[in-house]
């Protein structure tokens, strides 16, 4: 009885025991439930109310702030209602760059220019967009097509008005110019300061563009070649290119009173300030003097790595044993991308088909103005892989001219061509000597110009049709006004071409400084 008891007893004291254990237990958890809670209610807190940022002056934050890039000095700014009224006074500066592309378009050139000196991300949007304008493929795009070059964006208008600010032709121009840079050409000391720029990567040219011209009254001596090229030396235009020459990638070099001894001398001492240069146009002509050929095989010429546009169209040599260009090419020939030349350049008994074949293997784009009978037997001959070729005028003078060889021009570069410019009118009796049925299909060819007054032959739908299939635009040149009858005329090319998707007329008036642009597409017409 006792010990039955007992055993009641002890069973009743242990679920005690285990009942206040557990109260215990869960009052203890509870209570560290509350200590965390409290805890992460604290560091909240901490993260949503950080220390003042009026901790730092707010010049030092702006300091701080101007370094960012303005892409991430947006996300800063939109981060809290504090900071961006904290950097309200750096919004305008540092967020221009990020609408400049946009407002390039729309601005004033003069605006455009003076939003360099708003803050150094503008300035660098700026300067690269120019340097963009500015390349080999743009230049080039400029030569060929002055006419649409008119109508580009404002950006080109810009290049072409900064581009005068750096015509060097007039001596007052370029003295005016070196007074500023503080560059002395009566005194041999500043030969050696003009090596050193006046600040760290100094560019003065903003389109990377220089026109010069060799003929300024500056005959040296004649008595000894040593104490001629030292004289040359402290000439005004070296001392200017020994200053700023890395900067300059295209080059227009002028002579107008001939090429002679001196002025090829002075054109070598040049170009050796300028290894960076890219585009190299030569204008004047080549007068036979005493030794020229000699003179030419022992020349050095600077190396020029990074050549690759030569634009000989307004160059000529006034004898038919032409020595400079044939030297040119073979000196720089292998790196050329793009040759813009008169025909008459290939009438020289120097610039043979071996030669050209040998000397420039890497040609891809070639303009020729005032074909001759020479250049086109010559270019129907040569093996370069071509993408964009374009022929401007011909030489009416030119008696032995067979017009019909030009489709057999085209026809070599057939298979590598991409765009294709014939701005010469061929009448079909002229086509049909050559029979443009022996033609190749150009599989490659996406743009086709050609003027105007084509449509109304025989021949071109033809020839379009058969051998242009994959065209996806068709550009029409003309000096006259579009009439309805040309834009009807023109839709043909939609029912024989399923590729053509464009057919733009670009008119030039003789008689006007402006163009215009009429633009049909398959089912819309846009004017501008």
């Amino acid at each position: 009885m006792v010990i039955s008891w007992l055993n009641r007893l002890k069973i009743k004291l242990k679920n005690y025991f285990k009942s206040s254990f557990k109260t215990k237990t869960m009052q203890h958890s509870v209570s560290k439930e509350d200590e965390m809670e409290a805890e992460i209610k604290c560091q909240k807190k901490i993260v949503e109310y950080p220390p003042n940022i009026s901790m730092l002056l707010p010049e030092i934050w702006e300091d701080i702030f101007s370094l960012l890039p303005s892409t991430d000095f947006l996300t800063v700014i939109n981060s809290c209602p504090e900071w961006r009224e904290l950097l309200a006074s750096r919004r305008t500066s540092m967020l221009l760059p990020l609408v400049l592309p946009i407002l390039k378009e729309y601005l004033p050139i003069s605006s455009l220019l003076h939003c360099r000196g708003v803050s150094k991300s503008a300035k660098n949007v700026i300067d690269e967009t120019l340097t963009e304008h500015s390349s080999p493929l743009q230049y080039f795009q400029q030569v060929s097509c002055k006419d649409e070059w008119l109508l580009q964006s404002k950006m080109h208008q810009m290049v072409e008005t900064v581009n005068r600010k750096y015509d060097f032709r007039e001596r007052k121009v370029l003295d005016k110019f070196l007074t500023h840079f503080s560059i002395n050409s009566n005194t041999h000391s500043s030969a050696t300061n003009a090596s050193t720029p006046t600040s760290e990567n100094a560019n003065p040219f903003l389109t990377r563009f220089i026109k010069l011209s060799l003929d300024l009254g500056e005959n040296p001596a004649e008595d000894e070649d040593d104490e001629t090229i030292s004289q040359l030396r402290f000439r005004p235009r070296p001392l200017l290119l020994a200053k700023f020459g890395t900067a300059v990638s295209i080059f227009t070099c002028e002579v107008t009173t001939g090429f002679e001894r001196f002025n090829f001398l002075r054109m070598l001492l040049l170009l050796t300030h300028l290894p960076n240069l890219k585009v190299l146009k030569i204008v004047g002509s080549l007068e036979e003097w005493e030794e020229e050929a000699e003179y030419l095989r022992v020349a050095e010429f600077p190396e020029l790595e990074q050549l690759e546009t030569l634009d000989l169209e307004e160059f000529s040599d006034l004898h038919v044993e032409g020595a400079l260009v044939p030297t040119l090419f073979k000196h720089y020939g292998s790196q050329l991308k793009t040759l813009i030349c008169s025909g008459r350049l290939f009438d020289a008994t120097t610039i043979t088909v071996t030669k050209l074949n040998i000397y420039l293997p890497n040609l891809s784009y070639l303009r020729v103005k005032a074909v001759t009978s020479g250049a086109l037997f010559k270019l129907s001959k040569v093996d370069w892989q071509l993408e964009y070729l374009q022929f401007q005028d011909v030489l009416w003078s030119d008696r032995r001219l067979n017009l019909g060889q030009i489709l057999q021009v085209v026809n070599r570069f057939g298979k590598t061509l991409s765009q294709l410019q014939l701005f010469v009118l061929l009448s079909s009796e002229q086509v049909n000597r050559f029979d443009p049925s022996k033609m190749s299909i150009m599989p490659k060819l996406k743009m086709l110009s050609t003027t105007l007054g084509n449509l109304n032959t025989t021949w071109f739908w033809k020839f379009i049709e058969d051998k242009c299939c994959h065209i996806q635009e068709l550009g029409l040149h003309t000096d006259k006004i579009v009439t309805p009858i040309d834009e009807e005329l023109a839709k043909r090319g939609f029912r024989l071409l399923p590729t053509l998707n464009r057919i733009a007329f670009k008119t030039s008036r003789v008689d006007s400084s402006s163009s215009h642009i009429l633009v049909i597409k398959r089912h819309t017409v846009i004017e501008s």
